[in-house]
């Protein structure tokens, strides 16, 4: 499949496209391509690009058909299409910013996208206009919840859970999921939604002493690292003041039952 990105990158059309959008146009028209031709089309112009693309496709069957299409032809000749580091999905969250259970492959899927956005300079996001209609968390949000882990790093554990909960973390006794974490004495475990295993952590005093992945089945360590990236448990990231936003809302709705009331709309106010 590459042999035919490589013919379709001296194509005049695909040439004249590079050309128009390397010398900052931007709004350029693409007609007479069907349906079953995006995707190599696509596939071709983000291997020609080294810059981030968003490609947004009018519906989440056709950003489907697009994701696997550049899947495919991103593929060495003769092996089996598989993931590649600059290719995400932002796919549609229908129970945005709420927990993971049978939405956890896609709210896993939204956050690396956004995390590639936030570290890479040549990520490819294929989603849907569904899928970017729906909000989701700000960059300043989401860069302040993103840190970095090393082994040799002094952090007191009480900071790390501390920042873990404000990432969305939830407790557990036991990590099983992507955004749960537990503490047992001198050890963290941490299940990242960008990982594809958790981290354990094993602290000495303040100081990182080591990290593994480990399997969240048999909970045995499979590989050792050096360093791992913790990224919001989920979109939704509530604020450190949020107290403050509780009161607001209280006081909104307050307000509103006054209104209501005063307008005579005594039931609808309760």
């Amino acid at each position: 499949m590459r042999r035919i990105l490589e013919h379709l990158k001296k194509h005049p059309c695909i040439v004249e496209l590079m050309d128009t959008l390397h010398c900052g146009a931007r709004v350029v028209q693409v007609e007479g391509v069907r349906s079953s031709g995006w995707g190599v089309c696509a596939a071709t112009l983000a291997d020609i690009s080294n810059r981030t693309s968003v490609l947004i496709a009018p519906s989440r069957e056709h950003a489907e058909r697009i994701y696997e299409d550049i899947r495919l032809y991103w593929s060495p000749a003769g092996a089996t299409p598989d993931s590649h580091p600059r290719l995400y999905r932002f796919p549609v969250q229908t129970e945005a910013f709420i927990g993971y259970g049978g939405e956890g492959v896609t709210a896993r899927e939204r956050i690396a996208a956004l995390l590639a956005i936030h570290q890479r300079s040549d990520a490819v996001i294929v989603t849907s206009i569904e899928a970017i209609a729906r909000p989701t968390v700000s960059p300043d949000a989401f860069e302040h919840c993103c840190f970095d882990l090393r082994c040799g790093d002094v952090i007191p554990i009480d900071a790390l859970t501390g920042r873990l909960i404000a990432g969305g973390y939830e407790t557990s006794t036991e990590v099983q999921l992507p955004g749960e974490f537990s503490r047992r004495g001198g050890i963290v475990d941490v299940f990242s939604p960008s990982c594809d295993l958790p981290v354990r952590i094993e602290f000495f005093g303040d100081e990182i002493e080591s990290m593994r992945l480990f399997d969240p089945a048999t909970q045995r360590s499979v590989e050792t690292i050096e360093r791992c990236t913790i990224t919001p448990a989920r979109e939704f990231i509530i604020p450190s003041d949020h107290k403050r936003l509780v009161e607001a809302v209280h006081t909104a709705l307050a307000n509103q039952a006054d209104q209501l009331r005063a307008n005579g709309k005594v039931e609808a106010a309760r």
